[in-house]
Formats: structure tokens, sequence, C-alpha cells
């Protein structure tokens, strides 16, 4: 992990703000805490960071994203942005290229996100998402469905099965096509008393699982209904 990385953080809860900050910082990072938009934006075109961390509300009402990317230091910036269960706003973080946590957030998952952000410099999404009903599949040994696919990620329902969350990094079989391969968690959360719901990004695999992913995400249907 680049533990130099300068890491913004702009949200509109100072109490969320300060724990986001603590966790970054136990993590090796640089963070810098800013209450008022426009000091975000201000200070993105004064300093610049490797990471902005914002609350998806106040990114679209202060459009803190436009300020990020117009900014010629600022182009190399990865971009998380954090928000509750709102598909709009998911589509919107989708639309910028960005990693989307949503709430409650854990230390855990927070930091991964952040640390996969600055490593990789470009964001979980980015080629077009395509819902397919639920896929089976097997995760580190447990029957799963994948439900959601790009050729950079994929969304799963796990059944909990007692477990709370998944490793950072885990691997993905799905036996009807014989695809097998390793994924980083970015985020995950309970869906229901027995149903885990998790995002992931392709870890680096080897050439051939990476092409056999790619045919399926390619090949598979799109459900009817998103």
């Amino acid at each position: 992990m680049a533990t130099s990385a300068r890491i913004l953080i702009a949200c509109s809860k100072p109490a969320e703000s300060e724990t986001f900050a603590e966790w970054l910082r136990a993590a090796g990072f640089t963070t810098v805490r800013v209450v008022q938009p426009a000091e975000a934006a201000d200070d993105l075109r004064r300093r610049g960071c490797d990471l902005l961390i914002a609350d998806v509300k106040l990114a679209v009402r202060d459009k803190l994203v436009a300020s990020l990317r117009t900014s010629a230091q600022n182009r190399q910036a990865a971009l998380v942005l954090v928000g509750d269960a709102d598909p709009q706003d998911q589509a919107r973080a989708h639309a910028w290229r960005a990693y989307y946590v949503e709430r409650p957030i854990d230390q855990a998952w927070l930091v991964c996100a952040a640390s996969m952000a600055v490593a990789e410099g470009r964001p979980l999404q980015r080629s077009p998402r395509k819902p397919i009903g639920r896929f089976e599949a097997v995760v580190n040994g447990a029957p799963a469905y994948i439900v959601d696919v790009s050729r950079e990620g994929l969304k799963l329902e796990i059944p909990r099965d007692g477990r709370s969350s998944l490793p950072p990094v885990f691997g993905v079989r799905i036996p009807l096509v014989g695809v097998g391969l390793v994924v980083k968690r970015v985020w995950a959360r309970p869906r229901s008393h027995d149903m885990l719901v998790c995002g992931g990004t392709l870890a680096p695999n080897q050439p051939a699982a990476e092409q056999g992913w790619q045919a399926f995400v390619d090949a598979v249907p799109r459900a009817l209904t998103d």
C-alpha cells in the first residue's frame, strides 16, 4: 500500500469524517479533513490529493467531482463515495468511475477500498454493469449467486451461515462455465438476517482466468429487470 498517499475527506457528518480519518491514519495514510465544501474544492485546486473520500450527497450538491476531475494535478486521483443503499447514488458513482461504499461502514471495508483505489489509480467500475439475475457460483467453497457483472468486477449474494463478512481476497468459481478467479472485496453488507451482499473487483489473475471471465461477462444474458 502507498502509505504516503494523501487522502482528502469531505463528509457532511463531522463524527463520521473524524472516524474515517482515524481509521485511515491507523493504516498509514496522510489524511486531511474538511468541513466546508468550498474548503475541499480549494484544497483540490491548491494541493491536490491521491484520493478523495466524499459523501455522495455532498459531492452532488457541491460539484466536488468536477473540482477533482478538472484539475490537472488530480487527474490520476481516485474517488471513493460514501452513501446509503440508494440506486441513484450508486448509478452516479458508477458514472463518475468511483468506488461506492455503502453505510453502515466497517473499518476494514473502508481501508480496503481506499488501499485499492490508491494502488490501482483507477475506479472499480470502468465498463458498464450488467444485472444478470442470480447466477450460481461458489465463493470460498460456499454456494453463492452472482447478480451483477462488469469486465472489472461483480456483485454477489452469499448466504450468511453465521458469517458477517468475507476476507479481503477470496475465490469465486462459476461451475456451469468452468471459470474460476480471485476477487478483492470492496464492500459488503447484510441484506437480511440470512443473506450477505458483496461487491468486488478482480484481483490479478492468470490470463486464462481473465479471458474466461470476460467471455462470461460478454455472453451471460442481461436480466429483464434490474
